[in-house]
């Protein structure tokens, strides 16, 4: 009689424990989808604020916008910074129906005597927008913006280093700008 009231505690033990460990992974899923669905719903109202404020930039005559409008991004030691550029296709014709962009990044300051470090270390600190965006598709009279980001790392130098923003529409020259990026403490 003894064998057995001790099997059937076991058996309620068990039925707990694992009653219990159900409930926290049905939680922990819930938790983790939460999570994933605020930070999705935060990445968008971004994109849709950088946009609105690209699109509030461009005046009748340009062609290629930076966002801040200031120019100067200031990128802290250790964090994520970064700038919109916005492209707006101001072709006419077959040309502008059909205009793929495309845009490069490149450091024009002396990097390596003002930084101590070289042009390739500069362009491995972007984390989104690459360095190179290439066959944009965009319609007569309407624009693009990009997220370009820098992340770097506790032992970075502090500099400032002057970016050109060329872009090119079906190959061709289109717009070129500028904007200086303050790597900082």
């Amino acid at each position: 009689m003894k064998g057995k009231k001790a099997a059937m505690e076991l058996s309620i033990g068990t039925i707990v424990i694992v009653v219990i460990g159900m409930a926290m992974l049905i939680l922990g899923i819930m938790l983790v989808r939460n999570i994933f669905f605020v930070s999705q719903k935060s990445v968008n109202t971004l994109n849709d604020q950088i946009t609105a404020e690209i699109n509030k930039l461009f005046g009748e005559d340009k062609k290629l916008v930076i966002y801040p409008s200031t120019k100067q991004i200031e990128v802290g030691r250790g964090k994520q910074e970064g700038f919109a550029i916005g492209i707006k296709n101001k072709l006419s014709g077959s040309s502008g129906t059909n205009a793929l962009f495309s845009y490069e990044i490149i450091p024009v300051s002396d990097v390596e005597k003002d930084c101590g470090i070289t042009k390739e270390e500069v362009l491995s600190l972007f984390v989104a927008g690459a360095n190179k965006g290439e066959n944009i598709p965009i319609p007569i009279g309407e624009s693009d913006p990009v997220l370009i980001l820098f992340e770097t790392k506790e032992n970075d130098p502090i500099c400032t280093v002057r970016f050109r923003v060329d872009v090119k529409a079906n190959g061709n020259n289109y717009a070129t700008t500028q904007v200086y990026v303050k790597f900082m403490d």
